[in-house]
């Protein structure tokens, strides 16, 4: 299994309010995490017992050294992650919404941290079951869905909300999962109109949208399905939980089970991911989300 795309380094802030300008409010609460969508994507996948690798690249500096020890603690395997001497690891500060959960999130582009095609290990990818991808590495993320098509391995997209970063990756995916506004609708109207036209057009066999507190919109394998949020107790903070509901849906998929399913499970995922602070807050055993998510 690899995985190719951002990885970063964020600081979270936990308030009641978002700060004016001019203040010097202080936080709740704050707290360091590595984070990147496809790189906790790949760390959800190593949580539930599958070997990972991922593939990207942070500067030669003390917050990539954190990505690749955080990475190291999760037992995702780092052989394709290079440090660039030249750019600075990308970091991002993140509000968290005390009462909510929900979140600003504030980073930079990161473009001096785009790997070119002769960057990437071809042996990764070539031994790779499943790619994990996400939209901010163009090149490698190209170079990777030729190869797994070429060895016969199935491929997913984590496509953020901005359908140009991507669309030179549609015909050749398995997976696609996107927001909402990926299809140009809000969370509270997610329906099949966009999503549907886009799964027959590209012939991609799943795609999902997600939809935040209003669940998501399965297509795949013959069905079209809006299944609600998994409930919870409280949300905590969202962050990553998208990315969490990618590696649990890639998880379910590989186990063999229907894009339903799999998505209930992610579903059940990505819900209690939330119950905790950051984007790598811990996650229960698959056999209780499996439990929770009745699959």
């Amino acid at each position: 299994m690899v995985g190719i795309g951002a990885c970063s380094v964020d600081l979270f802030f936990h308030m009641d309010s978002y700060p004016a300008w001019g203040t010097k409010p202080l936080a709740k609460a704050s707290r360091l995490a590595a984070g990147g969508p496809a790189a906790t994507a790949l760390v959800t996948l190593a949580r539930f017992g599958m070997a990972t690798d991922f593939v990207g690249k942070v500067g030669d500096d003390a917050l990539g050294a954190y990505v690749r020890d955080e990475f190291a603690r999760e037992g995702v395997g780092t052989a394709g992650l290079t440090a660039d001497g030249a750019v600075t690891t990308l970091a991002a500060a993140i509000v968290v919404h005390d009462g909510s959960g929900e979140r600003t999130i504030i980073g930079g582009a990161g473009d001096g941290l785009r790997l070119a095609a002769d960057e990437v290990d071809p042996g990764l990818l070539t031994r790779a079951r499943h790619v994990v991808l996400d939209s901010h590495q163009p090149s490698a993320a190209d170079l990777a869905a030729t190869t797994a098509r070429a060895t016969g391995a199935t491929v997913s997209l984590d496509a953020g909300t901005d359908p140009g970063r991507s669309r030179h990756l549609l015909d050749r995916l398995h997976v696609l999962v996107a927001p909402a506004a990926y299809f140009g609708e809000d969370d509270a109207s997610i329906g099949p109109d966009h999503v549907v036209p886009l799964a027959t057009e590209t012939g991609i066999p799943v795609v999902v949208a997600t939809a935040g507190a209003f669940g998501c919109l399965v297509v795949g394998h013959g069905r079209a399905e809006h299944l609600p949020a998994h409930p919870i107790d409280r949300v905590v903070d969202a962050t990553g939980a998208g990315d969490v509901f990618h590696g649990a849906l890639v998880y379910g998929l590989l186990a063999g089970w229907d894009a339903v399913g799999a998505a209930r499970f992610a579903t059940a995922a990505a819900a209690q991911a939330c119950r905790g602070a950051t984007g790598r807050a811990p996650l229960p055993p698959v056999a209780d989300l499996r439990a929770l998510a009745g699959v």
